[in-house]
């Protein structure tokens, strides 16, 4: 990684005034090595970003949830490969495993009913009655919000707790990680507001996936719409949603909270409850090719994304580390975090104005260009 190159990227975006506030981190073998914070937390410029600012991450949550979940099934003897109908009966699709569920096969990326996400026993509930959006484990395509309500029952079905309870008691607060999977109420003046981006003509011209979102009954628009409540920048911009923990989407943390977990995901902490075994299922590629819903190449592991690869395993895309054990997970907005095992780096990125993209946005390519 080109710390340099990091550094003066990220500053440029506030002299270009590509940014509002932001903050980047980047660790290796366990240390810290830079952690920047510039610009505001509020449009109005009346509160500085600092290494105390929280601001949502949407899909940046997916990576500790996924080490979460495993961590979860690991307690009780089962992994990846073990049935989700051993835990819960009631799951709608026969034979699927929970590798499957967290690598986006099971083909419910989207509800035919409309649930709000505040109501979570509906939500479960649409979940058991819903038909796939097609045929279970042929192909993939990205759960953007349902993945999360599947494991979050799964592991109160586990443990008695939710999703959030358990990342917080057995990875975040051993290893003082300042990422939450639902805010208490006492850390809300700490959060960052979101402003939402404008969609090019570009994109619209030249991405079916934002054609496609548009259009009602489209896979990817059931994707990003199902459960309601929680939609763009306003739908993150309220308390109730930092607190409810939505284990997909609903993670608030900073850049340094999400680069030092990615440390944890490599085993770069003591006294961390991630073992070999739990941490050899993050980057352990299970899916790889044409996305149903971000129609798009993508490629997923244990619940985190990887760089898709060609026939002949040669990546595709570039922005996962320095290789192909690279492992992370993208927001919605630009916001960005990674591990690279190959050389002990991590990296994260977290800001307050929002790129129009699912993938890493401009600003993080800037970055991470060699």
């Amino acid at each position: 990684m080109n710390i340099e190159r990091v550094k003066q990227e990220f500053l440029q975006g506030f002299k270009e005034e590509r940014e509002l506030g932001a903050s980047v981190s980047v660790w290796k073998d366990g240390e810290e090595v830079m952690t920047l914070c510039e610009g505001y937390t509020n449009a109005e410029k009346t509160n500085e970003w600092t290494t105390e600012t929280l601001a949502p991450v949407f899909s940046g949550t997916k990576g500790p949830a996924a080490a979460t979940f495993i961590l979860c099934l690991d307690e009780v003897g089962m992994d990846l490969d073990s049935e989700i109908r051993r835990v819960w009966r009631e799951f709608p699709i026969s034979g699927a495993t929970f590798g499957d569920l967290i690598s986006h096969q099971c083909g419910f990326a989207g509800l035919d009913k409309s649930v709000s996400a505040r109501e979570y026993e509906e939500v479960i509930s649409a979940i058991e009655e819903q038909e796939p959006l097609w045929e279970p484990m042929t192909a993939h395509g990205y759960h953007p919000r349902l993945v999360g309500f599947v494991q979050d029952e799964i592991v109160r079905r586990l443990t008695g707790e939710t999703l959030g309870k358990n990342w917080r008691d057995k990875i975040a607060a051993p290893s003082d990680i300042d990422f939450w999977i639902g805010l208490p109420e006492t850390e809300d003046h700490r959060m960052a507001t979101l402003y939402g981006g404008t969609m090019t003509e570009e994109q619209l011209r030249e991405d079916p996936f934002y054609r496609l979102i548009g259009k009602a009954g489209s896979i990817p628009n059931k994707a990003f719409k199902s459960p309601t409540g929680v939609q763009g920048a306003a739908g993150m911009n309220k308390p109730r949603n930092w607190h409810a923990g939505y284990a997909a989407m609903g993670g608030v943390g900073s850049a340094r909270s999400l680069a030092k977990f990615y440390q944890d995901a490599m085993g770069q902490l003591e006294g961390s409850l991630l073992t070999e075994s739990i941490r050899s299922q993050f980057n352990a590629r299970r899916v790889n090719g044409d996305d149903l819903v971000l129609c798009a190449p993508t490629s997923f592991g244990g619940g985190f994304m990887l760089d898709p690869v060609d026939e002949n395993g040669n990546r595709t895309r570039e922005l996962i580390g320095s290789d192909t054990n690279g492992f992370g997970h993208p927001g919605a907005g630009g916001c960005h975090a990674f591990a690279d095992p190959t050389t002990g780096y991590s990296f994260a990125y977290v800001m307050n104005q929002m790129e129009v993209s699912v993938l890493p946005g401009e600003k993080v390519k800037r970055m991470l260009a060699p």
